[in-house]
């Protein structure tokens, strides 16, 4: 029997390039999603779509929109907002934002300064903002 060696090497190729692995993926419908912001309208689409990378016209898919996220029940809206630097918020849960996208996916990606770090992709900006709530 042959032993595959590609699938290993790829996964030290990713994590060199720093690329988050699909088992950090967030698959609890009740995780809380938090997506700061600064000025414009609340839970604006394209204000949204401007923080994605690359940026996303209200009805382009985003990718790599950095939010706070988690699926710790004891972690609440307050916790998940102290790391982020900015006025406004977007509040939603996974299953509001699957209500809307089902394909969406939330990937968890911790940094030294948020632990509650994660990278949110396969939604439109438009369809983020009608399954959130603005949180002043």
């Amino acid at each position: 029997m042959k032993r595959c060696f590609a699938l290993p090497a790829l996964a030290l190729a990713l994590a060199a390039t720093g690329i988050v692995y699909a088992d950090d993926s967030v698959r609890d419908p009740a995780a809380k999603i938090v997506r700061g912001y600064n000025g414009g309208p609340p839970c604006d689409p394209q204000t949204i779509g401007d923080g994605s990378a690359p940026k996303a016209g209200p009805d382009e898919d985003m990718s790599n929109l950095s939010v706070s996220c988690s699926a710790d029940r004891n972690v609440g809206w307050t916790q998940l907002r102290a790391n982020l630097p900015n006025p406004h918020a977007c509040v939603a849960t996974l299953g509001d934002l699957r209500k809307q996208r089902r394909e969406v996916t939330i990937v968890r990606d911790p940094t030294d300064d948020n632990p509650h770090h994660c990278v949110l992709s396969t939604i439109t900006p438009r369809q983020f903002v009608r399954g959130s709530r603005y949180q002043p």
